[in-house]
């Protein structure tokens, strides 16, 4: 078994409510270990979380989805021993697209590729009846070649028996919710697919179409809930319309079908969503 002593621990990435991730080397190897620390997880009692997340991961083996090299542990923590992305994750590639004080958006032909390899990933994970339920783009990792592969898979979790339904748990980041999970008694895979529409919308428009409100929750549920897709759609267009130059990258047919992918993603019905097989063949993925 891998111990600590193995590797050469440097900058932190991130911390969460287990612990902390770290840059870190293994001879001339460079990856990021995940500290769980086990006294936080019998805190927040997430044994099963933690046993699930690293189950799940160390099973997946697929070009788009981040790789589990090992885990191990000692008296003290878990650790994880994960790929590590030189290019970094996605929101931080559609932040750096605002700076400068334009709207933002990454363009339609970058978006096309980063989402191509978004649902490559998720069939994966579906075809072995898996939700990744926090679907984001601070989720989704960049690579050279533009690459994206899905990481955390802390949210993920084993879909039930195609006769059962998956028992309702609020996980995952509130604004990202889809509406099932504020309102119904279970949900199912359609959860990615609501996601999966937020991150279309946010790699073109650098914002997602809901209005978050830290200090009322319901305010960003009723958001949620009331979200018409195609008017926020029309919104994001219009506005660019009028406060920028054309964007080069940006045609008609383009906006077209990207809008029209967006808006068949972002359904109030889960099952009336288009499906990733849907998603994988449509126009605005072919460009």
């Amino acid at each position: 078994m891998w111990t600590l002593d193995e590797f050469e621990v440097g900058q932190k990435l991130g911390e969460g409510g287990f612990g902390r991730v770290h840059l870190a080397r293994r001879g001339r190897a460079v990856v990021v270990l995940k500290i769980l620390r086990k006294a936080q997880i019998s805190r927040h009692r997430a044994e099963r979380k933690v046993e699930r997340e690293l189950d799940i991961q160390s099973h997946l083996h697929h070009g788009n989805i981040l790789a589990l090299y090992a885990y191990f542990w000692d008296e003290h923590s878990i650790y994880m021993v994960l790929e590590h992305s030189h290019l970094g994750d996605l929101r931080k590639i559609v932040l750096a697209t605002k700076h400068g004080g334009g709207a933002g958006g990454v363009g339609s032909a970058d978006a096309a590729c980063y989402l191509r390899h978004t649902i490559s990933g998720l069939q994966h994970l579906h075809e072995r009846d898996i939700i990744f339920r926090d679907l984001k783009s601070e989720n989704l990792f960049l690579f050279h070649g533009k690459v994206v592969k899905l990481g955390d898979f802390g949210a993920a979790v084993h879909a039930p028996a195609p006769d059962a339904h998956r028992r309702k748990t609020l996980i995952g980041t509130p604004v990202l919710y889809p509406p099932e999970m504020i309102t119904a008694d279970t949900y199912e895979k359609y959860v990615d697919l609501w996601a999966l529409g937020l991150l279309a919308f946010e790699l073109l428009f650098a914002e997602i179409p809901i209005k978050a409100d830290t200090d009322d929750q319901f305010r960003t549920f009723r958001s949620i809930l009331q979200l018409d897709a195609k008017k926020a759609i029309r919104e994001q267009r219009k506005s660019r319309v009028n406060t920028e130059k054309p964007q080069e990258w940006f045609t008609s047919e383009s906006d077209e079908a990207a809008d029209d992918l967006i808006a068949k993603l972002l359904v109030q019905k889960p099952e009336k969503r288009l499906t990733l097989d849907d998603c994988a063949v449509h126009p605005f993925l072919k460009q």
